[in-house]
């Protein structure tokens, strides 16, 4: 149903009404990956992997309706509080996967579009993330019921059937990301464990710091997402200014370039505070961006900046309803009428 509201929004042009209200903002997109061509096996439980051709056809109609723009240019307007071009849009990526080198530059620099990876340190030098770790694990598990202890309470979550899976994901995902990374382990390793050997995943390999570079050469920018990908509210004021200090310190050390900007890992409300906001100013930043949709205006705090996740965006109604806010609002619309 809610597909069907949003191919009917579409085609009735409310995504133009939206994108000229928001003309004088600046739109940034988030994304995680871009799959290849070849890639036709790899697990993408939460549609995080753009497929290649789809990916280019998101660029060429940004490239049509909207004035493309690099990190460093979009910032300088929001440092100087000047008014961004009408319809300013900038592209970012999260994480650090080797696909957003490989197969997403080549298009981005095709196009002459310049964007920012934000790059989680530890990824790129051997260490998996926890949520793939999860993704993985639980699309492996053959198991029925799966039975844990979390914070002294006893929880099952139900395997098997499609439907399944995704409910399980979805509501343990939620459980996992309240907890710190040490109460975090224990229940990665029983995934893990009940799953057995797990098959090579292409779409979810590291980038190399030799990509890094390349990146940089290529005009993109580098900006930190974390050592391990923690959710920075749920740990401690120590944990969160190592993570923040070491992935900015290994960044300029590796790549011999400046690392002024910064990713919260998940990024909702609920994922950073007023502690965490000082920490990343402590630590040198100078912008950071979160996952809470919206779109940014010039006076905006440059420490807590909105963007909009294109995740699950596969056809063009989608994408278009997605970066106009359309998708947004009528998600908030939903929930006030049936909550």
């Amino acid at each position: 149903m809610a597909k069907l509201i949003l191919i009917l929004a579409y085609w009735l042009g409310i995504p133009t009404l939206f994108r000229y209200w928001h003309r004088n903002r600046l739109t940034i997109l988030l994304y995680h990956g871009v799959r290849s061509k070849q890639d036709t096996h790899s697990t993408d439980l939460r549609g995080k992997h753009i497929p290649a051709s789809i990916f280019e056809k998101h660029i060429h109609y940004l490239k049509k309706h909207y004035h493309l723009l690099s990190w460093s240019e979009a910032f300088s307007y929001l440092q100087n509080k000047q008014p961004f071009p009408p319809h300013s849009l900038c592209i970012t990526f999260d994480d650090g996967y080797a696909n957003q080198a490989h197969v997403a530059a080549p298009i981005l620099n095709r196009y002459n579009i310049k964007t920012i990876f934000y790059v989680t340190t530890g990824f790129l030098d051997g260490e998996p993330l926890w949520t793939d770790r999860f993704e993985r694990a639980l699309t492996a598990i053959r198991e029925p019921i799966f039975e844990v202890i979390i914070r002294g309470q006893k929880k099952s979550y139900a395997f098997g059937a499609q439907k399944n899976l995704e409910e399980t994901d979805d509501k343990l995902k939620r459980v996992l990301k309240t907890l710190t990374a040490e109460e975090r382990k224990p229940i990665l390793m029983e995934l893990e464990r009940l799953a057995g050997p797990l098959s090579p995943a292409p779409l979810l390999e590291p980038m190399s710091w030799d990509d890094a570079r390349q990146l940089t050469h290529d005009g993109h920018e580098i900006g930190a997402h974390t050592v391990t990908h923690p959710i920075l509210s749920r740990e401690s004021d120590e944990t969160c200014r190592e993570e923040l200090q070491k992935s900015k310190e290994v960044i300029e050390k590796r790549l011999k370039v400046p690392c002024l900007h910064f990713a919260y890992p998940n990024g909702n409300a609920a994922d950073f505070h007023q502690t965490t906001i000082a920490l990343v100013r402590e630590a040198g930043y100078t912008s950071a961006v979160t996952t809470i949709p919206g779109t940014v205006g010039m006076m905006d705090d440059p420490l807590r900046l909105r963007r909009l996740a294109i995740d699950y965006c596969f056809d063009q109604a989608m994408f278009v309803c997605t970066i106009t806010g359309v998708r947004y609002w009528l998600s908030n619309v939903k929930q006030s009428f049936f909550l």
